[in-house]
């Protein structure tokens, strides 16, 4: 089975690299592929979608494959099992918010990320990350997930803000049903307690959402507890491919 690894904002593709090389010692035979979001310029989340899973078809030779999304990585993640759940054996959904239905919550989103876009296009990035890092959505845990920020521009560093902000995003749990045979495992931190919440409301809307939350763990999942989330992973794969 191929993996699909989808990145958060201000990260890159390689930042799952400490989980791809423990996944390989215990799971040898799994094929990974993590994406690059910053590979080209979407127009938002329908343009990314169709370019994604059209490449992923193209790949799989009939073959499903498995999707692991972190934050805005998991927005697109679910994007994609919506738009093609076909392609797919199954989904890992991790500290990721299927966006809110008021329109006021919405518009306030995008006029803090069109803030933020215009911010990492205009100024440091040094004294933007750690504005970025101190957000109380991290828990007051400090960053452990490999950042190599430094060659991606600017511009692009925004651009993802923009386009791929949640106020630009429609309800995703308006359409869960379209999805209902896919397992779906939605992973939180204990600490964040926000997204456990979320994470909570998505499981109610489909037998077939599972809910793991990893201990001692903030919203960066998969990097402050790699060994448990690894863990957490292989059990919900088990069930896929036994």
């Amino acid at each position: 089975m191929r993996i699909y690894y989808l990145h958060g904002n201000l990260q890159s593709f390689d930042v799952w690299a400490p989980i791809i090389d423990q996944l390989s010692k215990l799971r040898p035979e799994l094929s990974h592929s993590p994406v690059n979001l910053y590979q080209r310029r979407y127009n938002g989340f329908d343009d990314w979608t169709e370019d994604f899973c059209h490449r992923v078809e193209s790949e799989a030779n009939g073959e499903n494959s498995l999707l692991l999304g972190y934050s805005l990585g998991g927005r697109l993640a679910l994007h994609a099992c919506l738009a093609r759940p076909e392609l797919w054996k199954g989904a890992v959904i991790v500290s990721a918010d299927p966006a809110s239905n008021t329109s006021e919550v919405r518009d306030l989103q995008l006029q803090k990320d069109l803030n933020w876009a215009n911010r990492f296009q205009t100024q440091s990035i040094d004294r933007i990350i750690s504005e970025w890092d101190a957000l109380p959505v991290f828990c007051g845990i400090a960053n452990s997930a490999p950042r190599r920020l430094k060659s991606i521009e600017p511009d692009s560093l925004g651009h993802l803000f923009d386009v791929f902000s949640k106020g630009r995003q429609r309800d995703l749990l308006l359409e869960i049903e379209k999805v209902r045979k896919l397992p779906i495992l939605s992973v939180s931190g204990e600490l964040d307690h926000r997204y456990y919440e979320i994470s909570q409301r998505i499981t109610r809307f489909s037998e077939f959402f599972q809910h793991a939350v990893v201990p001692s763990a903030g919203h960066r999942v998969p990097w402050e507890q790699t060994d448990v989330f690894c863990a957490t992973l292989l059990k919900f794969l088990k069930t896929l491919i036994p």
